[in-house]
């Protein structure tokens, strides 16, 4: 399933990939399947993650560090991203 994240007004692919993982797991030391509801500094690094591989994969531009991405993230947005991504997950898992 592909989804997209608006950021500042522009719209980024977002999905979760290898690239999402492994950069995730190098940013916080954690896997993804560790992130827990409660983790909002987690669940931000995740969708960044996920917009920064899938940006890199499609070639788009995206040059954002993850304190840019973040204060420039709405919550409106955010929630959108992380349920995308939530259930892309789930329909996987299934």
């Amino acid at each position: 399933m592909e989804s997209t994240v608006r950021v500042k007004d522009r719209d980024y692919p977002l999905r979760l990939n290898m690239g999402a993982m492994l950069r995730f797991k190098r940013i916080t030391g954690r896997e993804v399947g560790e992130l827990r509801d409660s983790d909002v500094e987690g669940a931000i690094t995740l969708v960044y993650c996920c917009t920064a591989a899938a940006c890199n994969a499609d070639g788009v531009e995206f040059g954002y560090t993850l304190e840019d991405f973040a204060d420039n993230l709405e919550p409106e947005s955010f929630s959108k991203a992380s349920s995308a991504l939530y259930e892309s997950a789930e329909k996987k898992r299934k």
